[in-house]
């Protein structure tokens, strides 16, 4: 994940900084009401002892307007609240390239205001809500094992993504068939949520560009490779051709020096 969010760089500067990013990767925020979530009691923060993010767990956090962001997204952090009401789910996630994202696009162009009173638990910064910007896919739920409109979550200024959902209890067998149903609501997603604003398949393209536009480069440096290495070959074969001739010249330029030299034996008849 962190290769992918610095693309390969390990110096590179990230985000605020580096703590909000630890931060992240192992601390569960807890959780609170918010206008659009309500809890009968708060969820106090706690650090965590492993993590999974997955960028195909982001994938579902995305409209279809904005599947070519790259985000990771954690399991949910199971949290009990009582007998008469569902378990808590608090998720955490982070953009890569949050500045030039669709998704930071998406909420400016739609004017969508920044809350007032919330800060994001890792870096401080103010926050969006998602589900005010109505910018929270049905998939999301889906992902989480939640129910629709059982879920919120937030994103700041420098791309962390923190949110809670309600846990739907499943037995076994509903989990499968959850399974089952997620992958095929993947697929459809995949076909049909791949538009941009225009209907044009965005992500298709992009990649199709850059994998001819990187075909186009290795070709060029393949070619110029062979003539580099034919140039220096039959650079060699004539520097050692025109050896060979002074050789041989050589050779018989002394033969023939010996042969003049030499006085021809006296024959009695």
């Amino acid at each position: 994940m962190l290769a992918a969010l610095t693309d390969g760089v390990p110096n590179a500067l990230f985000g605020d900084s580096w703590r909000a990013l630890a931060k992240l990767m192992f601390y569960c925020c807890g959780c609170e009401s918010t206008r659009n979530f309500k809890v009968s009691q708060p969820s106090p923060g706690h650090f965590v002892k492993s993590s999974r993010f997955s960028k195909t767990s982001g994938r579902s956090f995305l409209s279809k307007k904005c599947r070519g962001d790259l985000l990771f997204v954690s399991d949910p952090c199971e949290h009990p609240t009582g007998d008469n009401e569902d378990d808590l789910g608090i998720y955490r996630g982070v953009f890569r390239g949050f500045m030039k994202s669709r998704t930071r696009e998406c909420l400016i162009r739609r004017q969508v205001e920044l809350e007032k009173r919330l800060r994001c638990p890792y870096c401080g910064f103010r926050v969006w809500s998602m589900t005010s910007a109505r910018l929270v896919p049905k998939s999301a739920a889906r992902r989480l094992g939640s129910s629709e409109g059982g879920l919120e979550y937030f994103v700041c200024l420098n791309g962390h993504l923190y949110g809670t959902c309600w846990l739907v209890p499943l037995s076994s067998d509903e989990d499968n068939g959850a399974a089952a149903d997620d992958d095929k609501d993947d697929d459809e997603d995949s076909s049909d949520d791949d538009l941009d604003d225009d209907g044009e398949d965005y992500d298709n393209r992009t990649v199709a560009e850059g994998s001819w536009s990187s075909m186009g480069e290795e070709k060029d440096k393949i070619q110029k490779r062979n003539k580099l290495a034919t140039g220096n070959f039959v650079q060699q074969s004539s520097t050692r051709a025109l050896a060979s001739c002074r050789t041989l010249s050589f050779s018989v330029l002394r033969k023939w020096k010996t042969n003049l030299n030499s006085k021809p034996e006296k024959t009695d008849y």
